[in-house]
């Protein structure tokens, strides 16, 4: 399975670790853990790590998925070199319907915006 999903209890947020290739079926199937993870502990955080993602979804696969984000979720995206520009269309599909989605290239910065915009 190319994503793992988790909840970190020590920093109140939920982790989305991404690799390899990666299909819209993989991704709908960590958000359905995200939304799982949330009922159980109320945590409405996301850090997707996606540093380690060889190849995002084609164009069409991510307007759909960002426009479908839950709004009441934050997700914190950390990116790398290989990865830049498809998660930048992701953000800006995301938040031009009012979803809380920012890039970050580390996971310090990821955090710190999390935690400095969290809401319940």
């Amino acid at each position: 399975m190319p994503e793992t999903v988790a909840y970190l209890d020590n920093i109140d947020v939920i982790k989305v670790e991404s690799f390899g290739k990666t299909t819209i079926d993989d991704w709908k199937n960590s958000l359905a853990q995200v939304i799982q993870i949330r009922k159980e502990t109320k945590c409405s955080q996301v850090l997707v790590d996606a540093r380690q993602q060889n190849k995002l979804l084609d164009t069409m696969e991510l307007y759909e998925f960002g426009s479908s984000l839950p709004s009441e979720y934050q997700f914190a995206v950390i990116t790398s070199d290989n990865t830049l520009n498809d998660p930048y269309f992701l953000e800006t599909v995301a938040r031009n319907r009012g979803k809380p989605v920012q890039l970050f290239r580390t996971f310090k910065e990821a955090l710190g915006w999390l935690k400095t915009n969290a809401y319940a």
